[in-house]
């Protein structure tokens, strides 16, 4: 499974890293901190699963995930969310899977799994 890691915050581009690249089968093939620089490495490194901030700068998240879909209509998209306000319905669309930045280590790999055996 090749991941493509898209947060603004580069520590947690980083612990998103070391923690996936432990699964086995698992490479992360790159990290963006912004919209524009999510979709340019998309189209390069041809990712099975996007992990997306919500909150990520640059276009709007539903443009993003918009762009990603056309881009490739079976890659998996797994949502981080951050404020406590729930993802829209045209997010909810879109997505594979959400799950909140405060949620532990475990269950980001819980869902990883899940969406990776889907």
């Amino acid at each position: 499974m090749r991941v493509l890691l898209a947060d603004q915050r580069p520590d947690v581009r980083l612990s998103l890293a070391l923690l996936l690249n432990r699964e086995p089968g698992v490479s992360v093939v790159g990290s963006a901190s912004e919209t524009e620089g999510l979709l340019a490495l998309a189209k390069s490194a041809r990712p099975d699963i996007v992990i997306l901030d919500r909150d990520l700068p640059g276009s709007s998240t539903e443009d993003a995930l918009n762009s990603l879909r056309i881009l490739d209509q079976h890659l998996k998209i797994l949502l981080l969310n951050a404020s406590a306000s729930p993802a829209t319905r045209a997010q909810l669309s879109k997505i594979d899977a959400i799950i909140s930045k405060n949620d532990s280590p475990e269950i980001l790999l819980e869902k990883f799994r899940i969406l990776v055996a889907a």
